[in-house]
């Protein structure tokens, strides 16, 4: 059961060069911030960023301006925390240390336990969607087959729910307000139940997607966090709507576990 509608694929665009005459010093200070920063539990100040790098405010500022350009960093009421950019750098680099053939061995597993299929998804913020990067496809006779590289929405998936519930409150409002609008025909009653069922899922740690997205199609996915407990990807469970729904309990068992063996696999490599 394959979704019918077709989707661009997602195209790495290259990163800028920094604007400016940064001086020397600049890359030893650029991943000195970022390092700073990674292992704070909460946004840093410019002041704070001076103390804990001690450097200069002068020299400072023009690096903070240049990695929240590039996105590297988010500056939300004079406070600095890592932005999607970091984050997708941290992944590819976890990937090349193991995390993949990790995450594959959860897929696996899951894969023997339900005979269904398998998604691991990553959440790209800057496009507002989850992008498939690991499918393992369902040995039934009838199944749903995942694509890979294909983006789906957040707001009507599985995958993109899991993650959305986790998502910072302001980020989130902005987001639904774009997609729930009267040009989009998408309704206030609409955004109310999706508002309820985010809800849900941070209470019960797995959201669900029964038709919602393609008819006759069931999901069921948890949401994988980084350290600083930020959703990052999600793991899901894919099949026709009535396996899913008859093999619920079971499922929704198996998933928060399985999200979380791969949570902390990622917080362990990117220490």
């Amino acid at each position: 059961m394959k979704n019918g509608r077709a989707a661009a694929q997602a195209t790495s665009q290259p990163i800028a060069a920094p604007s400016g005459n940064l001086g020397p010093l600049s890359p030893a200070r650029v991943l000195r911030i970022l390092e700073f920063l990674s292992e704070q539990e909460r946004g840093q100040t410019l002041a704070d960023v001076c103390r804990g790098l001690s450097s200069p405010k002068s020299s400072v500022l023009s690096l903070l301006k240049e990695l929240v350009a590039l996105g590297y960093l988010v500056r939300e009421d004079r406070h600095y925390t890592l932005g999607q950019a970091a984050l997708s750098l941290a992944t590819a680099i976890v990937g090349h240390s193991g995390a993949e053939a990790h995450i594959q061995t959860v897929l696996n597993s899951l894969s023997d336990k339900t005979g269904l299929t398998i998604i691991y998804s990553e959440f790209v913020a800057e496009q507002s969607v989850m992008l498939h990067k690991q499918v393992i496809q369902s040995t039934r006779p009838i199944r749903y087959v995942g694509e890979l590289g294909v983006p789906r929405p957040l707001d009507t998936t599985a995958a993109g729910r899991a993650v959305l519930a986790f998502t910072d409150p302001a980020w989130c409002r902005k987001y639904l307000d774009a997609r729930y609008n009267s040009r989009s025909r998408k309704t206030a009653a609409e955004r109310k139940k999706l508002l309820d069922a985010l809800a849900s899922v941070r209470k019960d740690g797995y959201s669900s997607s029964l038709g919602d997205f393609t008819p006759g199609v069931g999901s069921f996915a948890a949401p994988v966090m980084d350290r600083e407990g930020r959703p990052i990807a999600s793991i899901g469970i894919s099949g026709p709507e009535a396996d899913v729904r008859a093999e619920a309990r079971t499922l929704v068992a198996l998933l928060p576990p399985a999200a979380e063996q791969i949570s902390r696999m990622l917080k362990v490599k990117s220490r």
